[in-house]
């Protein structure tokens, strides 16, 4: 919570700067900046007042919006100074100016809220969507409630206590916008097509090409932080607490030999009948990959290996393996013996690839177990039946409860059992008295056979099925396609007919939310087009704006490559909130030129006009956001044990391109997109004036 509270505080301080050196007067910045804790409080209001509560969720919520509760109040304010300097009027000012980019503001409002909307009303309970919507419901109220002020507040203070006056404008910005326009003139009027058509795609397919080359991982831990180590103890026999504990002081001795060597702070055991494990906290609070991997390769080599046990790296969910990755296979059969053999070939098989590490099967997971052959033939001669020793059984083990013992105080429970130390070991289990023939006591041993097999804690069955699995770890730097790799050795494992194979539950999973994040995304890219087509009134513009949004794709894989960060969750959530960032800035410049347009200024006119005039607000709003986030992207923010410097890259880098795309490639489109609409409305008249022709009457002269 603290690291949310800094990275948002820094973060809003970063968003004043960026202010005051575009606005270059501090009473226009406070205007501005007033929006943020306004914006913010009455997010907090919402909050109370609906039975939320400000959790960690809701402060990452304010603190991915920080940066963007500017971005209306500067688009309205930047309006407003500009009808102040050809007005001596401050309210009429205000008015015509807030009014003029409502529209644009109400419309880049809606789009940021509707891309949260697919999330919000979803039904999903799992994390990723609890997040969502946690964080999606903070943003989104936030982001209305800047909408409101800058489009009554923010008018307001102007008209009071903005005074109409030149300002010097900074030297770069004014260079910057000459060499925009210069830009906009070869772009737009010289090369349009050669600028939208080859150039911006092919930077594109590079950007992709560079991102399989160099081999962009999908890995859905990444940012995940670690700061333990976990050894578990896989026993071969079935120990009791005894002689576990003379396993753990073996390992614990070596450990704490080479404590200052490994630089381990701590360590922390448990063990009890047949079972151990050992914790390792060390002194540095949060562990790198290259460092993690250093310490198990040195612990593989300085740890023994003692008779009868395994030491493997994290417990059998996958925990605590130490910056490693788990796969894993289940294979589906009716036999469990035959599946358990085809397990031991396909771990066999993981083994030779040499990067899988602590490749076991769900068998040695479990436990070692008794198992009884009823022998019928000699049951039946002492008229024994399978049902009569299994209930014995059942009585002598689990024992039978009795009637209360009733005492002046209060009643006892009662129940008959073996003593526990009857229980232990295969030669009490085989002495078990189970009938009697004759006189002859007959025991358990003389009708059955017993052996000691190792078999799973659970029978696990999927598809009415019986399922084994195969798992190991590995390290994500070491093999970057595993689970093609994985694909690949499965399919030279010729599986009999009725039986079949998957991938584990983390792998499904991952796909699973891939899967339903592009499917968010889809559903929020028709959400925004259709609310600009609705306030637009036309299918055309919006659809300009929407051509952008893939090029931003170009920055958000520089800056995931740039930065060695793979992609996971966390960036798909950014390219949630990038799509409604990029929108805005489209918004806001196509709005501007169509105003002009409807002045009757020419296509190009309006363009270069518009875009000189938005330039300013783009450029600010982009800046405050990338700045806002900045804290985020190279800081140690995290929540649950889970850092989000990749969603602040992904769009740190994909609104960097995205405002380049908005203001170099967007008018181009615009160009490109009004003249094949002129020319199918050309086509279109021509079409109907044969058909004109012959429905018209001639007249006999």
């Amino acid at each position: 919570m603290n690291s949310l509270r800094m990275a948002g505080f820094i973060g809003a301080l970063f968003a004043v700067i960026v202010l005051y050196f575009f606005l270059r007067r501090i009473t226009t910045t406070l205007i501005v900046a007033v929006s943020i804790p306004f914006a913010i409080l009455c997010t907090c209001g919402f909050l109370y007042f609906s039975g939320r509560s400000l959790n960690i969720l809701t402060m990452m919520g304010l603190m991915l919006g920080v940066g963007m509760l500017v971005d209306n109040a500067i688009v309205v304010l930047e309006s407003i100074f500009r009808h102040q300097l050809t007005s001596d009027d401050p309210a009429k000012s205000s008015i015509v100016g807030s009014r003029e980019v409502a529209t644009a503001v109400t419309a880049a409002t809606l789009t940021s809220v509707i891309v949260f909307a697919p999330v919000i009303f979803a039904s999903g309970s799992d994390g990723l969507m609890m997040f969502l919507a946690h964080v999606g419901i903070t943003i989104s109220v936030a982001l209305i409630f800047s909408w409101v002020i800058s489009l009554t507040l923010i008018p307001f203070l102007t008209s009071r206590i903005l005074k109409p006056r030149k300002v010097k404008e900074s030297a770069i910005l004014r260079r910057a916008q000459d060499r925009y326009v210069r830009v906009l003139k070869w772009t737009t009027v010289k090369r349009p097509f050669v600028t939208g058509l080859v150039i911006i795609p092919l930077l594109l397919v590079l950007s992709i090409a560079a991102a399989k080359i160099l081999k962009l991982e999908v890995s859905m831990e990444e940012g995940e932080l670690i700061e333990n180590l976990y050894i578990s103890y896989d026993f071969s026999d079935n120990l009791t607490y005894d002689q576990t504990e003379k396993y753990v002081d073996q390992i614990e001795s070596v450990l704490f030999e080479k404590k200052e060597e490994f630089r381990i702070e701590k360590v922390y055991s448990y063990y009890s009948d047949n079972d151990a494990g050992t914790t390792l906290y060390f002194d540095e609070k949060y562990l790198s990959p290259k460092r993690l991997k250093e310490i198990r390769k040195n612990l593989r080599e300085e740890l023994p290996e003692l008779a009868g046990v395994t030491l493997r790296f994290g417990d059998e969910e996958g925990g605590g393996a130490g910056g490693v990755k788990k796969v894993s296979v289940t294979l589906f059969g009716e036999d469990m013996d035959l599946l358990n053999e085809y397990a031991e070939e396909v771990k066999r098989r993981f083994n030779l690839l040499g990067v899988l590490e602590d490749v076991r099967t769900s068998i040695e997971m479990g436990r070692e177990e008794i198992k009884i052959s009823l022998d019928r033939d000699v049951a039946q001669q002492y008229n024994l039946s399978p049902q009569t020793v299994s209930s014995i059984m059942n009585l002598t083990f689990r024992g039978m409860p009795l009637r209360r013992f009733q005492t002046d105080e209060r009643e006892v429970p009662m129940s008959i059992s073996l003593s526990p130390e009857d229980k232990v070991g295969m030669h009490n289990l085989e002495n078990l008295l189970v009938g009697m023939n004759e006189e002859r006591d007959i025991t358990l041993g003389t009708v059955a056979d017993l052996s000691m097999t190792r078999g799973p804690t659970t029978i696990r069955r999927q598809h009415q099925k019986a399922a084994v699995s195969v798992e190991g770890t590995y390290y994500r730097g070491e093999a970057k396609d595993m689970i093609g790799t994985i694909a690949l050795v499965m399919s030279t494992v010729h599986l009999p007919l009725g039986y079949s194979w998957s991938f584990g539950d983390e792998i499904r999973e991952g796909q699973e939310q891939q899967t339903e994040m592009l499917f968010n995304i889809l559903l929020a890219l028709i959400c925004v087009y259709l609310v600009m087509a609705a306030l637009f009134e036309s299918l055309l513009h919006p659809l300009i704006i929407m051509l952008c949004l893939p090029f931003s794709l170009i920055g958000v894989i520089a800056a995931l490559l740039i930065t060695g960060t793979d992609i996971n969750l966390m960036v798909f959530i950014g390219g949630v909130i990038l799509i409604g960032i990029v929108v805005n800035n489209g918004i806001v410049l196509i709005d501007h030129v169509n105003n002009f347009r409807r002045e009757g200024r020419t296509i190009y006119e309006a363009i270069f006009e518009g875009g000189r005039e938005r330039f300013r607000p783009i450029v600010m709003t982009a800046a405050t956001t990338i700045l806002g986030l900045m804290p985020m992207a190279v800081g140690q923010t995290n929540v649950a044990g889970t850092q989000y410097y990749p969603l602040a890259r992904a769009v740190i880098g994909g609104l960097a391109v995205g405002t380049f795309l908005t203001l170099i490639a967007l008018p181009t489109y615009y160009v490109i997109g009004e003249r094949m609409a002129a020319w199918v409305r050309r086509i279109w008249s021509r079409a109907k004036e044969p058909r004109n022709a012959a429905a018209t009457p001639t007249s006999d002269l």
